[in-house]
């Protein structure tokens, strides 16, 4: 499932008004970055959402675990420096990677 599609399953299990700020939270976050970026933004918002989620039982360990893989978490540190670095000059970017780590 690509991080997209794991969007869309964190935004069901939102509130709709919850759901609605969280999106457009995230879509004035990515505006305007090349994709790239878009994507390693998402994933890091993303990643901090799964990874803050507590493994109340068996079931919701699994999910976290599967969301954490289709993220690509644990290759994310990697794939955001390559970013920072095809971009070091684009304060846009670097400005969305900065705020992603507490979104």
């Amino acid at each position: 499932m690509k991080p997209v599609v794991l969007l869309g399953v964190v935004l069901a299990l939102l509130t709709p008004a919850s759901a609605d700020q969280f999106e457009d939270d995230l879509g004035k976050l990515t505006a305007g970055l090349p994709q790239d970026a878009v994507a390693v933004v998402t994933r890091r918002v993303m990643c901090n959402h799964w990874t803050g989620e507590e493994p109340y039982d068996k079931a919701r360990a699994r999910e976290i675990a599967r969301a954490v893989k289709q993220n690509k978490c644990n290759s994310l540190e990697g794939d955001e420096a390559a970013v920072r670095k095809r971009h070091p000059s684009d304060p846009k970017v670097i400005k969305a990677l900065n705020d992603a780590q507490d979104f």
